[in-house]
């Protein structure tokens, strides 16, 4: 498989439970399949300490921005997605096998948001419950002005009717 970001040769590199291929030697980009993404996202996951410290080229420069291809899928074009709500690193996945795209140095700044599962979800939690509220403070005023317009079309069938059968 080739790098999706510098077209080197990716390497196959074995960690703890796992095979994964990285791009040693080139831009330190790490690709993930499906499973194996949970398996190295937190601090206290051992299995990715292995991925933190691929040795990269210091003269090769890296275009972000370029939408890259599945390195397993070839002809698919990867989407890219935050790997958290905190959206401070984006990530390409394959929708085609479901695989990950990590640039080099993105795996250590994930790992950085959160110490445990647990935290993320805490995390998660404390920004839908936000969301909601501010949700709601946005959208209260045109849920009062619909409550006032329901009552008015109320009122309005409610003569229609009474109009047509008047003997009720």
């Amino acid at each position: 498989m080739k790098c999706p970001a510098c077209s080197t040769r990716l390497r196959v590199l074995q960690t703890e439970d796992m095979i994964v291929d990285v791009c040693k030697y080139g831009c330190g980009g790490i690709w993930l399949d499906r499973s194996e993404y949970k398996k190295v996202d937190q601090q206290s996951e051992t299995a990715g300490q292995a991925l933190l410290h691929i040795e990269r080229n210091p003269d090769l420069s890296i275009d972000s921005s370029k939408r890259r291809r599945c390195p397993r899928c070839e002809t698919i074009v990867m989407a890219r997605r935050f790997s958290s709500f905190k959206r401070q690193v984006e990530i390409d996945t394959c929708p085609y096998c479901g695989g990950y795209w990590l640039d080099g140095g993105e795996l250590e700044r994930i790992r950085s948001l959160f110490d445990t599962e647990q935290d993320r979800y805490k995390a998660t939690d404390q920004y839908l419950s936000g969301f909601q509220e501010k949700a709601i403070e946005r959208y209260a005023p045109e849920q009062a002005n619909l409550q006032e317009y329901q009552k008015r079309e109320e009122s309005t069938i409610s003569r229609f009717f009474r109009f047509l059968n008047p003997f009720k």
